[in-house]
């Protein structure tokens, strides 16, 4: 069954709210949205957002196909944030003691249009998570656990003109919250360019900020090289490009901790001057210099390409078998961590920096 949803709003579109706890929940629906947002969106398979502190979503099941921008042309504006998830679009602002476990989705998450550059407009979405959007910052208690759910469908996008976060399980997690034990199969797709700075995608994450953390978590298959790809087709923007097995791009006292990549991570395109590419076989790229920062016990299997068929001005194309570029040598980690993977990078140009190694 298909569902096409033609929207026009003028507040948040929020499809729908947790409150309390929702057990084994089963969606097989396709959603296929074209229109106007006026001031962003929460799309989800199971739940739009979460509504209460101490919601649970246990054992939920989604087959949803989530398209933003139709493929007969209509048109579609967002003017503010969207937040797209298989299971469950954003967390709410503020709460607390949410979780998510032993979720599961086989449904495409995709954008299909490029959505423009609207006004205040950021894109997040993932296999299971779109966002976690927290404010606080607190150890002892979580507002967000995200535990052994796994995605088995294709999260990809088209060309972008806005910034755009993409994961296999979550596009974006902030604050104290915390991922564990999480896999992700499905590919993960950036099918063209994306044009503004601090864009990242990533097998399990794509951006880690604050004290989130993610552990224990697996993206690909040890028997199926098939599975996990995290692909760049194309970039040809001078804006920075982050891409990790595991995670996009990492900032302050993040924690990515017991994590595993199986799945290829490929940066293909780039054809134009002053092009900046950090690919990572567990980490794209790391500027922090915040105590607290934790990497180590991960292990990287995958192979990592960061390739480009033309070399000029400034471009940088570079490949970690762990980590693509680390900015703060000040931070010591990697402690029990293992690379067992090809690691490639385009020819070298005298006047292009060209960096490839088997760790950062």
């Amino acid at each position: 069954m298909a569902i096409k949803l033609h929207l026009l709003y003028t507040h948040s579109s929020q499809f729908a709210v947790s409150v309390g706890h929702l057990l084994t929940a089963v969606h097989k629906v396709q959603f296929d949205v074209a229109g106007e947002i006026a001031s962003g969106a929460y799309i989800g398979g199971i739940l739009g957002t979460t509504g209460s502190d101490g919601s649970v979503i246990e054992n939920c099941h989604a087959e949803s196909t989530a398209i933003i921008g139709t493929s007969d042309n209509e048109s579609l504006k967002v003017n503010g944030n969207l937040f797209i998830g298989g299971i469950v679009g954003r967390n709410g602002k503020g709460l607390k003691g949410i979780s998510v476990k032993n979720c599961t989705n086989k449904g495409t998450v995709a954008l299909a249009k490029n959505l423009g550059n609207g006004a205040n407009l950021q894109i997040f979405m993932g296999g299971i998570f779109g966002a976690d959007s927290s404010t606080a910052a607190d150890l002892e208690e979580y507002e967000l656990e995200v535990v052994g759910c796994c995605n088995n469908g294709i999260v990809s996008s088209v060309a972008q003109s806005s910034v755009t976060k993409f994961g296999g399980i979550c596009g974006y997690i902030s604050s104290d919250s915390h991922f564990f034990q999480c896999s992700n199969l499905g590919s993960v797709l950036k099918n063209g360019d994306f044009v503004k700075t601090e864009s990242c995608v990533g097998g399990i994450v794509g951006y880690l900020k604050q004290i989130g953390t993610v552990e224990e978590c697996i993206n690909g298959s040890s028997s199926d090289n098939s599975k996990g790809k995290v692909i760049d087709a194309k970039q040809t923007s001078s804006n920075n490009l982050f891409m990790g097995g595991v995670v996009g791009w990492a900032q302050k006292a993040s924690r990515i901790i017991n994590c595993k990549n199986y799945g290829e991570v490929s940066s293909l395109g780039g054809n134009t001057g002053n092009i900046a590419k950090y690919v990572g076989g567990i980490l794209g790229y790391c500027n922090t210099s915040t105590e607290g920062f934790t990497f180590s016990g991960n292990e990287a299997y995958g192979p990592v390409t960061c390739d480009g068929t033309v070399n000029v001005g400034n471009d940088k194309f570079v490949a970690g078998g762990l980590i693509g570029y680390m900015s703060d040598s000040k931070i010591s980690m990697g402690e029990g961590c293992k690379v067992d993977c090809a690691v490639t990078s385009c020819y070298p140009v005298p006047t292009s920096p060209t960096i490839a190694g088997l760790v950062v």
